[in-house]
């Protein structure tokens, strides 16, 4: 693509302590049938975010690998959105835009959330959260009464939820469960780190997986250096990202035994979902947030409620639209804060077709109206555009080929934006000093 022709369309317009076993747990039973649940107004919510998972590495979603035996069971009796993009290819803004229902341009630590308007109508509200770039620094604790930041992974984190959900079954709750288990360094324990490389020899292990990709990123000081690894190494990264579902899926079996303990289907709405992807040199680097490509973008989403029974959607959707669900769903008003639309039409089939979706990420935004994918660099004035029937990949870039349609997107990007569309999305929340968390970033791979 031109650099002149892209500066013309700018122009143009932006539990308990069994937790911690690294044994394999046993299956978790399939829940009840929602039939016995259809008349149950549901009165709680459960949110269980998934850290870094890219939607096809995970069973229900096609993977060829069992990563997620325990979450492809529960998936049996819920509503599976296949096609569910997230807004952003790192954390920080991804949960900022699904939170408080927003682009990532226009969301801001001090906009209404979620949590708050739920608190507000008399929720009890906990989290218990792996920190980081969803730290109570950067404003996520809005509306949580308890907001723990533990770097335990679920394993730390469930049983104190667990004594949370004893205590407060009686009332109206909302807890949000938060893991990085499955984000770099790709450190899982033992039997999980070597379940999908068991005869593997190298120099990828978990200890060292950070810095060899950050350097395969050309980051911490080699710029500009060619650095790759060999093919049996990258497969032993992937091999390792894998393991860290698997361990992810294992702890997720207490969660569903507590549920089941508690009754809590009876009427809590139960919602997994991913903040994005990652990526395995799908377009020729690793890991996460410096592209809009589908590999980062695209991330399960999957939904059981009481009133609903289960069903696959292939409608594509924007996780932006997740907050004003969850609020009809538990019959509350949306506020007029929120700019994303319900989807539970789609859930009772009273409304189909894809929604139309946005993402940024640093300089770059991106407009998606299927099968038309377009992005476009404000630093550098680049402009892509991809056809997504024809090219699911995202490896032939049409927008020379196709300048009406680039101009028409980039027209309806800039109009959807409005004043937001020139400014950056940075991946970190710039001016974080605090030693503690500069030191959880570091330990993620997010700084040096």
């Amino acid at each position: 693509m031109s650099l002149g022709f892209g500066f013309a369309l700018l122009a143009l317009g932006a539990l308990s302590t069994a937790c911690t076993s690294e044994r394999e747990s046993s299956p978790v039973s399939k829940p009840k049938a929602t039939e016995t649940l259809a008349s149950t107004q549901p009165m709680n919510l459960v949110m269980i975010g998934l850290d870094t998972l890219r939607a096809d590495h995970v069973g229900l979603y096609g993977y060829e690998r069992p990563t997620t035996p325990n979450l492809d069971r529960f998936a049996e009796a819920s509503v599976v959105f296949e096609r569910a993009y997230s807004q952003a290819s790192s954390t920080r803004p991804s949960h900022q835009s699904m939170f408080q229902s927003r682009p990532p341009s226009a969301a801001a630590a001090n906009y209404l959330a979620l949590a708050e308007v739920l608190l507000e109508n008399g929720f009890r509200t906990a989290a218990f959260t792996g920190g980081g770039n969803i730290s109570s620094r950067l404003g996520f604790a809005r509306g949580f009464e308890r907001y723990e930041e533990r770097d335990t992974g679920l394993a730390g984190t469930l049983p104190m939820a667990a004594a949370w959900l004893r205590e407060h079954r009686d009332e109206r709750f909302f807890l949000f469960l938060h893991t990085y288990d499955i984000h770099l360094p790709y450190d899982p324990p033992e039997p999980y780190a070597s379940m999908f490389s068991e005869n593997y020899e190298g120099v990828v292990t978990g200890p060292k997986t950070r810095s060899l990709l950050r350097r395969v990123r050309e980051l911490d000081g080699f710029e500009g250096k060619s650095f790759d690894l060999e093919t049996n190494d990258r497969e032993r990264v992937v091999a390792l990202y894998d393991g860290g579902i698997r361990y992810a899926d294992n702890q997720l079996a207490h969660l569903f035994r507590l549920a089941e303990e508690l009754d809590l289907y009876r009427d809590t709405v139960f919602v997994f979902f991913s903040d994005h992807g990652e990526e395995f040199w799908d377009h020729g680097t690793t890991i996460h947030s410096h592209s809009l490509y589908q590999e980062q973008l695209h991330v399960p989403l999957i939904l059981r409620t009481p009133k609903r029974d289960s069903k696959r959607i292939a409608d594509r959707v924007p996780l932006m639209d997740l907050s004003p669900t969850l609020l009809e769903l538990l019959a509350l008003p949306v506020p007029s804060a929120f700019e994303g639309e319900s989807l539970v039409g789609l859930i009772d089939g009273s409304d189909t077709g894809d929604r139309i979706a946005i993402a940024e990420q640093r300089a770059l935004k991106s407009w998606f109206e299927y099968p038309w994918k377009f992005i476009r660099s404000t630093d550098t004035g680049r402009v892509e555009l991809y056809d997504l029937e024809k090219d699911p990949l995202e490896q032939n870039n049409v927008a020379d080929t196709h300048p009406d349609i680039a101009i028409t997107l980039s027209d309806r990007l800039n109009a959807r934006l409005a004043e937001g569309s020139g400014d950056a999305v940075p991946e970190l929340e710039p001016g974080i000093v605090d030693p503690e968390h500069l030191e959880r970033l570091r330990a993620l791979g997010y700084i040096e």
